[in-house]
C-alpha cells in the first residue's frame, strides 16, 4: 500500500487536472492518493474531484486547522 502525494500550490488550470492524471496512471487498488493545495483554489476542486470520480476513487476533503491549505484523500476503488 503506496501513497503518492501530489502538490497543487499553485495558480489553477487545466495543468493542474493533467498533472493529476499523471499521478493517477500510477495509483494501485488500496493506494493513497493526497492531494494539497492553496484554500484560495479550493473552488478548483470540482474538476479535481469528478476526475477522481471518473477513475474509480473515492475520496474525503478537507482543510487546515490554519485555513490555508485544502486537501483531498483518495483511495482506488476495487
Amino acid at each position: 500500500m503506496a501513497e503518492y502525494y501530489v502538490n497543487l500550490n499553485m495558480p489553477m488550470s487545466m495543468g493542474a487536472n493533467e498533472k493529476l492524471l499523471d499521478v493517477i496512471d500510477e495509483v494501485r487498488e488500496n493506494d493513497t492518493l493526497i492531494i494539497t493545495m492553496n484554500s484560495v483554489n479550493a473552488a478548483y476542486s470540482d474538476v479535481l474531484t469528478k476526475t477522481l470520480e471518473n477513475n474509480n476513487f473515492d475520496y474525503s476533503v478537507k482543510g487546515s486547522h490554519s485555513g490555508d491549505e485544502y486537501q483531498i484523500v483518495a483511495k482506488k476503488e476495487k
